[in-house]
């Protein structure tokens, strides 16, 4: 794993993350932007995509998609963020198949067992 995109506009919480990825010398990004978003995923190559479902310019919803199939095609893992519980939305979610759904507030000790595990599986594939 050596390129990470965090899209989120809690920028508390994706400078936290970044700080965690440098520690291990992985280039980090943050977006908190969906229109910006697409074009860095269009013109860059992520080896893990996190995403607050609720970003500037676009929907939760309508960016989810465009990584599902974006991503699919790059075997690039994504994790989704969302502050929402409507059962309904998350069964949207779950419908795309991300590596993971996090609901916030966000255990970041259970982030961080997510992320290693993705980390892990790249490595033994």
């Amino acid at each position: 794993m050596d390129n990470v995109l965090i899209l989120d506009t809690d920028l508390y919480f994706a400078n936290t993350l970044k700080m965690y990825f440098q520690r291990s010398n992985i280039n980090c990004t943050i977006c908190n932007d969906g229109n910006l978003a697409v074009d860095y995923l269009n013109n860059n190559t992520y080896s893990l995509v996190i995403c607050n479902t609720q970003l500037g310019h676009k929907s939760g919803m309508e960016l989810s998609v465009f990584l599902k199939v974006n991503l699919s095609d790059k075997n690039t893992p994504f994790i989704l963020i969302t502050p929402n519980n409507n059962v309904a939305m998350n069964s949207d979610f779950q419908a795309l198949e991300p590596d993971a759904i996090l609901h916030k507030p966000i255990s970041f000790p259970a982030l961080m067992n997510i992320i290693n595990e993705i980390r892990n599986k790249k490595v033994t594939a």
